[in-house]
């Protein structure tokens, strides 16, 4: 393939990936991307590429039928020409563990930010999380409030389709406020890790939230129309 697709044409393929994850979880756009593969489970093209390296050159090593096997690299001369025997090491154990080890050393890496995804159900795996047995609109809230991104009045205010972002309470709507509204049942972000009966009536809040955010937005598009007429 790289002697077909420029680095260019890579990136819109992981455009096109970033897409389909949106589909499938039924988050916004403005989602982290680790966690739209999280949450999609599906481990990211980087990971999946290292993994089928990595399966190749234990092949190479182990199986004779293999037409490189017992070949021996010659020295690397030019950078852009590295065999990649000489960039990863051979598969230990299957490609899904050895995929989930690597997902899981870079959520590591990633400190902070990781650590409250992982607070939130949110884990570098290819196994279904917990949740996925719900009903399809509660499971789409359900992940929009995982990673704090949906249509709540404060988000919809940033992106100009209200000009108000308070609650029925009184704060500013949030995401987060969502889960601890004076107004609504209850929710801590470690019923969202497991979903308790609590975190399925967050999310009708955060559904009926959805709601009232798209009439909002059909209510901006007749006011522009009608601007334009």
């Amino acid at each position: 393939m790289a002697l077909f697709f420029s680095t260019a044409e890579y990136g819109l393929v992981g455009t096109a990936l970033n897409d389909t994850c949106l589909i499938i979880t039924r988050c916004v756009k403005t989602t982290p991307v680790p966690c739209l593969y999280a949450l999609a489970v599906i481990s990211p093209t980087h990971i999946r590429r290292l993994g089928i390296a990595q399966d190749e050159w234990r092949t190479q090593q182990t199986d004779i039928r293999h037409p490189l096997h017992g070949h021996v690299a010659p020295p690397r001369r030019l950078r852009s020409r590295a065999s990649f025997v000489q960039t990863v090491l051979p598969l230990q154990t299957t490609k899904q563990a050895a995929r989930t080890n690597i997902w899981e050393d870079e959520w590591q890496r990633n400190d902070t930010q990781a650590l409250e995804w992982l607070d939130r159900g949110i884990t570098p795996t290819e196994c279904l999380t917990s949740g996925h047995d719900l009903g399809w609109t509660t499971w789409k809230s359900f992940n929009r409030l995982r990673v704090e991104q949906g249509k709540c009045k404060a988000l919809m205010k940033v992106w100009n389709y209200t000009t108000e972002d308070t609650c029925s309470c009184g704060s500013v709507q949030t995401m987060s406020h969502l889960l601890e509204c004076a107004d609504a049942p209850r929710c801590s972000p470690e019923d969202l890790a497991e979903p308790t009966p609590s975190a399925v009536v967050g999310t009708d809040t955060g559904r009926t939230t959805s709601e009232i955010a798209t009439d909002s937005k059909k209510k901006m598009a007749t006011v522009h129309n009608s601007e334009n007429i």
